[in-house]
């Protein structure tokens, strides 16, 4: 009798459906009772085997192999040292569990149209199973391992079958295919995968025909023609670069014989190619396990050469080491040659492998500045409308606006602009992934890499490297993904100015792609995750003061109410069952404390006190959703995550923020992100994306009510790709489009040097009209806000600081202060001296009309015919002129800016006349100003010396060669006036009295 194995099964499984002992069933297959089973493969039942126990049900073995489970962890726990049945029992239950799962999921006809997929069915599996111990969450956790486990057998079984046929095909096109079936798979995943022999035998296939061109040459050629070597290492490098870390490093180790001919070649003759080459299969291992030893071997294999041709491999300008890194290869494989001499007592050679893989990367900063130079070059035009429109329109109309652009320029120019977004965070993540490999050296390599650091500064210092940086990174901010990279990102902070673009598009990038993955996967019920997080909240409180730039004391305090939620969320107390996950998250009452602390804890800097708000809601999401064993596209747990938002201080409205969780596009990048944590499970593998998607947007919306576009911009470009509906309660932040618009909008006005537009100013101006239409404002505002290619419309937003909505409402209702220039810069002029702000701007010149309808002509003139460098004369002047001839807006002027009206303020205005006009600087003059005038007269008189700059050395000539006339005690009452009228504090009027001899 024989049994086909199908996806997911264990010889222990089947054994166990069979009620059949493990060894009688592996004995008669000649296996071993741990051998890996694949799909398809017969086994031999054997027939005549005593059962193994009384004749149960699926769900009947299952609940026995728990509580035999159970009883095995009670049992060791009184004993002084780990029991050797509770492994035994583990196993055990995988097998009934597995028992119980595969014949269901297996059974699905995955041709029948709506029928459920594996990972469905898996979960409703889980479902069930946990069901029948709804009370016990010891054991829904112990069953949950098991299901865990089968899901990794299973999956891995079906991938494993991924396959391409044809007389055609190569090993390395089946091992392609299968590598590429992997690229959203979690490393669990692979490593099974990596244990089925056909899996196996597809490597050892693959290594053999990565060393193909070698069959048939004999040493001679091999060692003198490159052709051979850089054959066999483009080979290799195609093929690790569709891999996996894991199976990348599984195939290079394979292939070490061809790699050690390919090393072979003299070095006279090797040029860069095969090295090159070489390098980025290398670089494919990432950190897999086993990588640096692998590499070791790779580098150990290049050392006769190296050693026997220093100049060709080790050269600054022209070596393989610098070609292989300038050439976008990792510099891994040139880190482990200098390690390899330096370990063969050659430091002198090491230090010189390592400056020449360093020179590289002065050419990948130069390949990047040159494609975002290229990318500012494409949309030249665009970007120059954008900068003159300005902030006049809000994100939205900005965004259909560019969408509309973009779709006029037709789908050759789109396809040139997204080639180069993929390139510019192509080419930023080259630079970056070097430039952390070569900062973050072995410990061996501390002496030999002097000097590695002073060329890395060079390039993170910068100014248009930086910009470029900035660019890449909002494209895609997991580019700071990596072990490395994290130690690299505090580097590139200290190179950076505090509070700069640069810096904050640093920060996000890091929490997204160092902190978010750890945190937003924690599950409580798993040590290891609880540790993971715990990690990444000491790696915040080592880095975070440098990349937030604000004081380590803030960040302590932050970290204190992160640590004090991780041991509350690790209470046993504070787990949920599924059953009353939904009904009990206000019962959470410990943990929603610990967020309203971290809510009221005062940070100095909105992206730090964003960074932590979301890190806990992290934390606090992934536990509620590993308790209650369900994933974030439950609209229940959306509902339950708004509640702790709302906590948390990240949301202002929990039912707003639960929305915006399931309008997040699951195909959109930012959704994406979380999914290839390696630790991320199956409830919280997408809730990283989201929490990503909220950190940007919630950024985006506190960036937005600070004034700060650029924040705005690289916010929005963060979350590219997700769908957002608004986050904050008074709908100021709507939809956001993908990443093409936002990603231009970045780079305008992000600081990186741009071509210079060449149309007229007639051709801008169209070009904005155009713009503003097809941001859906109406043709005569668009008109109107156009005029002089958005020159006067920016004029008048700048200097009333108005919002989208003002500035074309008052081209609705007032385009005459739009005709040109010199009537917009004479409203501002007009508005600014009589106190009238953005939200009164409006009705004051509804009130200049009402009383002149020339009134925008009188301000221009007014303004044309203004003194120079008496401002302070102007504005006063400004003020009399609306109380004489404009006495309603002059009504609406009091109203919004009493302090400048009345008795005292007109006192205040003649001292500013007084002071501006006289006809020298001579402190005697000044002084006279002070001698039978009012308290308000001489205070102003103060203030205006102070502003000048001129309050100490006036002070100081009354004291010494003006001392006589009455000029000292006329001082002293001008001093004593400003200390009671508040422009000087008591302190500073003590001390300029004491000067005085007072």
């Amino acid at each position: 009798m024989t049994y086909t194995v199908n996806n997911g099964e264990t010889l222990a499984s089947i054994a166990a459906a069979r009620n059949l002992q493990l060894q009688d069933l592996a004995e008669a297959n000649r296996l071993d009772p741990n051998a890996e089973l694949e799909a398809g493969q017969e086994l031999a039942i054997p027939v005549d085997a005593e059962p193994a126990g009384p004749q149960l049900s699926a769900a009947e073995r299952t609940d026995a192999a728990l509580a035999d489970y159970q009883q095995a962890l009670a049992e060791s726990a009184r004993l002084p040292g780990p029991l050797a049945t509770t492994p035994s029992a583990r196993s055990a239950l995988d097998a009934a569990v597995t028992a119980e799962l595969a014949p269901v999921v297996n059974g699905v006809d995955a041709r029948i149209p709506g029928a459920p997929t594996s990972q469905q069915t898996i979960a409703s599996m889980r479902d069930t199973l946990l069901a029948r111990h709804a009370d016990d969450p010891a054991a829904q956790q112990a069953l949950s391992q098991s299901i865990d486990t089968f899901a990794t057998e299973h999956r891995a079984d079906v991938l494993a079958q991924t396959d391409v046929f044809g007389s055609s095909v190569t090993p390395g096109d089946r091992l392609t295919v299968l590598g590429q079936s992997l690229a959203s798979e979690s490393p669990a995943v692979v490593t099974e995968l990596l244990q089925q022999p056909s899996v196996q035998a597809r490597l050892e296939a693959a290594a053999e025909w990565v060393g193909e061109p070698f069959e048939g040459v004999d040493d001679r050629d091999a060692t003198t023609n490159p052709l051979f070597a850089e054959q066999a290492a483009q080979r290799l490098s195609d093929l690790t670069d569709t891999l996996p870390p894991e199976m990348a490093a599984a195939l290079v180790e394979r292939s070490m014989p061809t790699i050690e001919r390919i090393a072979g070649v003299e070095g006279v003759y090797a040029g860069s190619g095969a090295y090159t080459d070489l390098s980025r299969a290398v670089g494919a291992m990432g950190d897999a396990p086993g990588a640096g030893a692998v590499a070791d071997q790779v580098a150990e294999a290049f050392l006769p050469q190296v050693e026997k041709w220093s100049g060709f491999f080790i050269d600054p300008n022209t070596g393989i080491l610098r070609n292989a890194v300038a050439n976008g290869a990792s510099p891994e494989l040139s880190i482990a040659l200098a390690g390899r001499l330096e370990a063969a007592g050659k430091p002198d050679e090491a230090g010189a492998a390592l400056r020449a893989a360093a020179q590289g990367t002065y050419t990948l900063q130069a390949d990047l500045n040159s494609t975002v130079e290229a990318y500012a070059e494409h949309t030249e035009e665009l970007l120059t409308v954008l900068n003159d429109t300005g902030d006049n329109l809000s994100p939205e109309q900005r965004q259909q606006a560019i969408d509309a652009y973009v779709a006029g320029k037709g789908p050759e120019w789109q396809a040139r602009l997204e080639e180069l977004q993929a390139q510019i965070a192509t080419d930023g993540g080259t630079l970056l992934d070097s430039m952390a490999a070569l900062h973050d050296l072995p410990p061996e390599l501390a002496s030999a890499g002097q000097g590695i650091d002073a060329i890395l500064s060079g390039i993170a210092g910068d100014e248009t490297t930086q910009g470029s940086l900035s660019f890449a990174l909002s494209l895609d901010p997991t580019l700071l993904a990596g072990p490395q990279a994290g130690n690299l990102a505090t580097f590139l902070a200290d190179e950076g100015q505090k509070g700069s673009d640069f810096l904050k598009n640093l920060a996000n990038a890091y929490v997204n792609s160092q902190l978010m993955p750890a945190i937003g996967a924690m599950n409580p019920n798993d040590p290891a995750s609880v540790s993971r997080a715990n990690a990444a909240i000491g790696d915040l409180e080592r880095n975070g003061a440098r990349l937030f730039g604000i004081p380590q004391t803030e960040i302590d305090a932050g970290v204190a109410r992160l640590r004090s939620l991780s041991d509350t969320l690790s209470d046993p107390g504070a787990r949920l069952s599924p059953g009353q996950a939904f009904e009990s998250v206000q019962s959470f009452s410990d943990a929603q404390r610990d967020l309203t602390a971290l809510r009221d804890t005062q940070f100095s800097s909105g992206p730090a006190a964003m960074a932590f708000r979301t890190l806990a809601l992290g934390m606090s999401g992934a536990a509620f959703l590993t308790s209650a064993q369900t994933t974030i596209d439950n609209p229940n747990a959306q509902n339950a995550i708004g509640t702790l938002a709302y906590s948390v201080g990240l949301a202002q409205d929990a039912t707003a923020f639960a929305s915006t969780i399931g309008a997040i596009n699951a195909e959109g990048r930012a959704a994406q992100w979380g999914t290839g944590a390696s630790w991320a499970g199956q409830f919280t593998a997408k809730f990283v994306g989201v929490l990503n998607t909220a950190y940007y947007a919630a950024g985006a919306i506190d960036q937005w009510s600070q004034g700060s576009v650029p924040g705005v911009l690289f916010n929005a470009a963060g979350a590219g790709g997700a769908i957002m509906t608004v986050l904050a309660a008074n709908g100021t932040i709507g939809a956001w489009g993908g990443p093409v618009g936002v990603g231009v909008m970045m780079i305008a006005t992000g600081g990186v040097a741009l071509v210079q537009y060449r149309q007229d100013i007639n051709a801008r101006t169209d070009l904005a009209e155009q713009f503003y239409r097809d941001a859906g404002i109406d043709a005569s505002i668009a008109e109107i806000l156009g005029n002089e290619a958005s020159e006067t419309a920016n004029i008048l937003r700048d200097g009333l600081d108005l919002s989208p909505a003002q500035i074309q409402t008052l081209a609705k209702d007032f385009p005459e202060v739009f005709w040109s220039p010199p009537e917009a810069a004479g409203t501002v002029a007009v508005l600014q001296a009589n106190g009238i702000g953005a939200n009164d701007a409006h009705a004051f010149l509804t009130a200049a009309r009402a009383d002149d309808a020339t009134f925008f002509q009188r301000f221009a003139d007014h303004y044309n015919n203004r003194p120079s460098n008496s401002e302070g004369t102007f504005d006063a002047n400004t003020r009399q002129m609306v109380e004489d001839s404009f006495p309603s807006a002059a009504e609406i002027a009091r109203e919004a800016a009493p302090e400048l009206f009345g008795e005292n303020a007109e006192e205040r205005d003649q001292a500013v006349r007084d002071y501006e006009n006289l006809p020298t600087g001579d402190p005697a003059m000044t002084g006279n100003l002070f001698k039978d005038t009012s308290d308000t007269y001489r205070a102003e008189i103060v203030r205006q010396l102070q502003e000048d700059g001129m309050l100490d050395v006036f002070v100081e000539n009354m004291a010494t060669s003006h001392a006589y006339n009455g000029w000292p005690e006329a001082a002293r009452d001008g001093i004593e006036a400003a200390r009671d009228e508040g422009v000087l504090s008591d302190e500073q009027a003590a001390t300029y009295l004491s000067q005085l001899g007072f």
